[in-house]
């Protein structure tokens, strides 16, 4: 990501990723639950079973809440507009970094055996030539509290 706080790997840098790339692929102005739909839909974000419940403030599965927080950071670095409330639109530069992180991935500079919140799917759809391996990092699927930095 393009101001170091946030790498490509981490947790946040993903969300971020996933957003800009769901952005890209609807065009246009989406609204937030559209944009989250639509990751969901495609299965793109590796959901294990705490992402599923509720946060202390929000009926919302804590999955969806992060993505809109990610969403937050991406207008910060200028890749999401910021036209109104509720809508999701990728900017010029948003176009342009995904471009350049893309390329980054095909080309081997970062590593999609790496983005453990990333489903199968995805990847493939990024680069078609992913295929999984046993040193992939993975999300733990029997954790029942799962605890990140952002």
């Amino acid at each position: 990501m393009p101001d170091g706080r946030i790498t490509y790997d981490s947790r946040r840098g993903q969300e971020v990723f996933l957003v800009v790339y769901a952005l890209s692929e609807l065009g246009g102005i989406n609204g937030r639950r559209e944009v989250i739909d639509h990751i969901s839909g495609q299965r793109w974000y590796e959901v294990i079973g705490e992402d599923l419940t509720p946060t202390a403030t929000s009926i919302e599965a804590r999955y969806r809440i992060d993505l809109a927080w990610a969403r937050k950071d991406g207008v910060l670095r200028e890749l999401i507009n910021n036209l109104e409330r509720n809508a999701w639109e990728l900017s010029r530069r948003g176009r342009d970094q995904l471009d350049l992180w893309i390329a980054r991935f095909r080309s081997g500079i970062w590593d999609l055996h790496r983005c453990e919140y990333f489903a199968v799917p995805l990847k493939r759809k990024i680069d078609a030539s992913y295929e999984p391996l046993a040193t992939d990092r993975r999300r733990d699927h029997t954790a029942s509290v799962f605890e990140y930095a952002v």
